[in-house]
C-alpha cells in the first residue's frame, strides 16, 4: 500500500493553508507514544518507523495511512516543496500478523501528531545498519559468546561479530608470560609492552601469554580480531 503525496496535494489545492483530516485518526488523552533512538547505529535524519497497535484491522490501518498522507501533503504545500513527493510522508506500509506499521519521513509537527494517535504503539528513528561477519568453523568458545541461545547443530561452530570494528584500535594489555608478537595470527598488531622479571628476555618462553593473546585478538581464534595485544611479562619464561 503506497500513497502519493503529490496526488493528495493536487486534490486539496484549495486547502493549502489548512491541515485536512481525511478519515481522521483517534487521539488519546494527552499521552504520547514513545520515541526510541537508535543505539550504536547511524540515524537517518527525519526518517522514522511507526509501529501500530497489533489489534488494528485493515480498514483502520488504511484510514490511518490516508490521514498521514493528507497531513504530509498539506505540510509540503505549506512549505513550498510539494513537487518532491518522496521527501515527506509514508514510503512503506507493513501489515504482517505480528507487525503492523509504516516508515517514512515526517517533520516534527507531523511526528508529534503521529505520536498522539491512539493507534500508534511506538515510534523509532530509522537507522542504517551494516551486516556483521560470520566466522564459520569457529571453535566452541567463540560460538558460545556470540549468542544467548543454546548452541545447536545449526550454530555450534559459527561466530557472529562486527567485522567493521572488531576491537580496532583498542589496546589489550596481556599480563602473563609475554606474547609471541611476531606470530602470523596477530598480523603485526601485537606489540611488546614491558618485561618485569629481571634478566629475562622480551619473548614468551612459556606460551601461555601467547595463547591468551590469541584468544583475545588473534585473527583466527580471537574475539576482537583487530585489537592490539600488548605484552606485559610478569611471569618468567619457566612460568
Amino acid at each position: 500500500m503506497k500513497f502519493s503525496i503529490l496526488t493528495a496535494a493536487l486534490l486539496m489545492a484549495g486547502y493549502a493553508t489548512a491541515v485536512p483530516m481525511i478519515n481522521p485518526t483517534s487521539f488519546n488523552d494527552g499521552s504520547v507514544a514513545p520515541l526510541y533512538a537508535p543505539v550504536e547505529t547511524e540515524a537517518v535524519r527525519g526518517s522514522y518507523i511507526v509501529v501500530l497497535k497489533n489489534d488494528l484491522d485493515a480498514k483502520q490501518i488504511e484510514n490511518h495511512a490516508e490521514w498521514i498522507s493528507s497531513m504530509s501533503a498539506a505540510h509540503a504545500l505549506n512549505n513550498g516543496d510539494y513537487l518532491n513527493e518522496y521527501d515527506h510522508g509514508i514510503n512503506h506500509v507493513y501489515e504482517m500478523p505480528n507487525f503492523k506499521g509504516y516508515s517514512g519521513k515526517f517533520d516534527k509537527k507531523l511526528l508529534d501528531a503521529i505520536r498522539q494517535s491512539d493507534e500508534v504503539a511506538y515510534v523509532e528513528e530509522d537507522s542504517v545498519v551494516y551486516a556483521s561477519e560470520l566466522q564459520r568453523g569457529a571453535p566452541w568458545g567463540l560460538a558460545r559468546i556470540s549468542t544467548r541461545d543454546r548452541l545447536s547443530l545449526r550454530n555450534f561452530n559459527k561466530y557472529n561479530y562486527d567485522a567493521d570494528t572488531a576491537g580496532e584500535g583498542v589496546k589489550v594489555y596481556v599480563i602473563d608470560t609475554g606474547i609471541n608478537v611476531k606470530h602470523v595470527d596477530f598480523g603485526g598488531r601485537a606489540v611488546w609492552g614491558k618485561t618485569i622479571p629481571k634478566n629475562d628476555e622480551d619473548v614468551d618462553g612459556n606460551g601461555h601469554g601467547s595463547h591468551c593473546a590469541g584468544t583475545i585478538g588473534g585473527k583466527k581464534y580471537g574475539v576482537a580480531k583487530k585489537s592490539i595485544p600488548v605484552a606485559v611479562k610478569v611471569l618468567a619464561s619457566n612460568g
